[in-house]
């Protein structure tokens, strides 16, 4: 008869280390066969199924190829982990990515049901190798906890030709594929034509079904990251041929460790103390306004250099050098607005009309300067700026005011220097009136006992009286009682009644702390915690912040044209690309855990030599 006993695993490998105390280590129990010395497969069964789930979610989660399964390194390191697991197949890897896709579909679906406003973004991703093109549409909305979220709804093919209709009606399926037609509020794209032709299409349908938020003013918003791409290709294009000079001296001069300490010794005399030279990633434009930054420092110590090292035939003029430290002065502020995009996760639109109006204030301050390098450039900038405020103006003033920091006084301060005294009158009451029009739709489609903030200067008696006279008026028919209650209508003071929106804006802003980072401040939360106060407003608020002022997600704040599609992707259909690019936006908001950063767009820093 065989003799059998229980191990824990712990007693089947040597160990170093022991379990601290309150840990969560719980030890197997193993089947060991002491007559034949060996394992016996546990008395239950592996659960396969949970396996495989959760090898679904590791793929999902961090982009992972099917095929990973197999991998013969893949299972032999399983193996090594669980020496029961069974190799799975593709195909059933695959179905159980499918399963968690289709329960998360259900679940996210629930969530849109009991969302009263829905934002979308939409971005384009290409293929290097094949001409294929995708469109992620992304879902945003302010949750129970009154928090930001954001989900990819659909990630779906765009055959050639690709026109502002087809996506539109792509759009239009999505929505209502996802029950949420009736639900979009705001809709956030980049600067391209074929979406100004698919907004207009999109609009046209929606106030068809529906009035639409402000007459539809706030239903196009176009992406400050585009517009701020934009600005940077017109400098780039003033430079380009400077930036590649710089780049060909950082890595000539970073080639050989003799030339990196002849440019640093020249660099110690000089007495600069910066001590690393940086190469860009070329699609990555905050990087290239790093390396000119950072090359500006030596722009004493190149041509020194050149007059040590004569191969060196890459040294920028004098007239060169000043044209990067123009264009590097724009990308400073370019570099500020686009970092706040893509240090938050979920930035809400309050935080960008103040940086919005950096960039028109120095396009206004150089339009006029002497220089016809600056004068081409802002001409080219000028006119990209002018067709995106036109569009987003409205929507920043908004969420500036709802903001509780600065309510209108942002406005009453940047408005006469964007457009001069009497023009900015006429803007401030325009955006009072919005607001005001805005706030009305909000007070009809919010049911609400009363107004929640009524002002009256009445006494109680004055009340009590005011009732009276409603009571009898109401029972009596008399002409002569009906003409004294219209006298005294006239004569007596009546009660004043102030909206939240009156109340609100008559209060003073709040104060901020003196170490505060401005970007810092949860606006939503302040409305959360003053929903009591301001019932209507706050909902109004919360939506109108939630509006999306960026379609792009915040790790491609700085590229470079479109996203790329992974070139495993370019294999697969395109229901299996939605399956798994959904599905792992999906799973990674599950576990709270961001998109895995690609590689191969570092920078590199080249650092000098001590000696």
């Amino acid at each position: 008869m065989n003799k059998r006993k229980k191990l824990p695993t712990s007693l089947l490998q040597p160990s170093t280390s022991t379990p601290t105390a309150g840990s969560n280590h719980v030890p197997i129990e193993i089947d060991y066969d002491t007559s034949t010395n060996s394992f016996n497969e546990p008395s239950e069964a592996l659960e396969l199924d949970k396996v495989r789930e959760a090898l679904a979610h590791m793929i999902l989660m961090d982009e992972l190829p099917l095929t990973i399964v197999e991998s013969d390194s893949f299972n032999s390191f399983v193996q090594v982990l669980q020496p029961f697991y069974k190799r799975s197949g593709v195909e059933q890897v695959k179905e159980a990515c499918e399963r968690i896709f289709e329960a998360e579909r259900r679940k996210l679906k629930t969530i849109f049901a009991n969302v009263p406003r829905i934002n979308v973004t939409t971005d384009l991703w290409k293929s290097e190798v094949q001409d294929i093109e995708y469109m992620e549409i992304t879902a945003h909305w302010v949750d129970h906890n009154w928090s930001l979220q954001k989900r990819v709804i659909n990630f779906v093919h765009l055959p050639p030709p690709r026109r502002g209709v087809d996506i539109a009606y792509t759009m239009i399926n999505c929505f209502k594929d996802w029950g949420i037609e009736a639900k979009v509020c705001a809709i956030t794209v980049d600067n391209s034509t074929i979406n100004d032709a698919c907004l207009v299409i999109l609009k046209e349908d929606f106030e068809v079904q529906r009035r639409l938020l402000c007459d539809g003013k706030l239903f196009h918003v176009r992406c400050i990251a585009h517009f701020v791409n934009l600005l940077v290709e017109e400098g780039v294009e003033q430079i380009k041929e400077v930036i590649e000079t710089i780049r060909e001296s950082v890595k000539y001069i970073s080639y050989c460790d003799v030339r990196q300490k002849i440019f640093c010794k020249i660099a110690r005399k000089l007495g600069i103390k910066e001590r690393k030279l940086i190469l860009d990633c070329p699609t990555v434009w905050n990087s290239t306004y790093r390396m000119l930054s950072v090359a500006l420092r030596f722009k004493d110590v190149f041509p020194r250099y050149q007059k040590r090292d004569h191969n060196y035939s890459y040294c920028p003029s004098v007239e060169e050098w000043e044209k990067v430290a123009i264009v590097c002065d724009f990308f400073q502020i370019f570099h500020d607005v686009s970092n706040m995009v893509s240090r938050s996760e979920n930035p809400t639109s309050n935080l960008y009309f103040i940086e919005v109006f950096r960039i028109k204030e120095i396009l206004q301050e150089r339009e006029f300067d002497p220089n016809p390098f600056v004068q081409n450039m802002i001409s080219k900038m000028r006119s990209k700026f002018d067709k995106y405020w036109g569009e987003v103006n409205l929507l920043m003033a908004l969420a500036s005011t709802l903001d509780p920091r600065i309510k209108f006084r942002l406005i009453e301060f940047v408005f006469p220097i964007l457009y001069g005294d009497i023009k900015a009158k006429e803007e401030i009451q325009n955006v009072k009136k919005t607001l005001e029009t805005l706030y009305g739709q909000y007070m009809a489609l919010i049911p609400s006992d009363n107004e929640s903030n009524v002002q009256t200067h009445q006494s109680s008696e004055s009340d009590n009286a005011s009732s009276s006279h409603t009571s009898h008026s109401d029972s009596l028919s008399n002409e002569g009682w009906q003409r004294l209650k219209e006298h005294i209508k006239k004569v007596e003071y009546e009660p004043t009644v102030k909206s939240e929106l009156d109340v609100y804006l008559e209060e003073g802003c709040m104060k901020i702390d003196e170490g505060t980072r401005p970007s810092d401040f949860d606006a939503l939360k302040w409305w959360r915690d003053n929903q009591l106060k301001y019932k209507v407003l706050s909902q109004m608020a919360a939506e109108i912040l939630a509006i999306p002022v960026s379609s792009v997600a915040p790790e491609e704040a700085f590229r470079v044209g479109s996203r790329v599609i992974d070139c495993y992707w370019e294999t697969l259909d395109p229901e299996t690309v939605n399956m798994l690019l959904c599905g792992g936006d999906w799973i990674r908001a599950m576990h709270g855990v961001k998109k895995p950063q690609k590689v191969d767009d570092s920078e590199i820093e080249i650092s000098c030599p001590i000696k």
